[in-house]
């Protein structure tokens, strides 16, 4: 599902995602939270010509009762509605296992 690239393989991010020069913004919600929430960022991020969505899946908490994210669903929703918008996604690691 998720394409992992060589280190070598590209020399660098502009050439990754053939970007041309200038100024790039990655912008989107701390956490992935619905459909519906990421529909309607992505419409209004690619108005203003942002080309990466971000946004958070897995949000470790301290209480094991606040809202964690929703995990490789919010992946999915994050990549097929950012795919829509002629964006690329962006999201962390916070454990590579």
């Amino acid at each position: 599902m998720y394409q992992l690239l060589e280190k070598n393989e590209y020399n660098s991010i502009s050439n990754m995602f053939q970007l041309h020069e200038g100024f790039h913004v990655i912008a989107g919600p701390c956490a992935i939270e619905s459909k519906d929430q990421i529909r309607k960022i992505v419409s209004f991020l690619a108005k203003k010509g942002v080309r990466f969505l971000r946004g958070g899946a897995f949000k470790p908490r301290t209480s094991p009762y606040d809202f964690q994210g929703l995990g490789e669903e919010g992946l999915k929703i994050m990549e097929y509605e950012a795919k829509q918008g002629g964006m690329f996604t962006v999201t962390e690691i916070m454990d590579p296992r």
